[in-house]
């Protein structure tokens, strides 16, 4: 089927760098990709309280979904 997005497809083990944060969201920046990533703060490992220790700059690892709005990191976690 042509135009189909698999809501379930997800790519494993991606890094990025934090781009920007918003109050409960933020965007992750991807290295040779085109489009930013979207997070909630439901989507970090450790939920609202890690996702306040997360600053602009810090490096991430997550799993990219696809999703019909585009791309959303889940199981994001700060990279030490």
């Amino acid at each position: 089927m042509q135009g189909f997005l698999n809501p379930f497809l997800i790519h494993k083990y991606m890094k990025g760098t934090i781009k920007a944060l918003r109050m409960s969201f933020g965007f992750i920046k991807v290295e040779n990709e085109e489009k930013d990533v979207f997070f909630h703060q439901s989507d970090v490992e450790g939920g609202e309280t890690a996702f306040k220790k997360l600053a602009q700059g810090d490096t991430v690892e997550f799993e990219k979904k696809v999703e019909a709005k585009g791309p959303k990191a889940i199981n994001v976690k700060k990279v030490e």
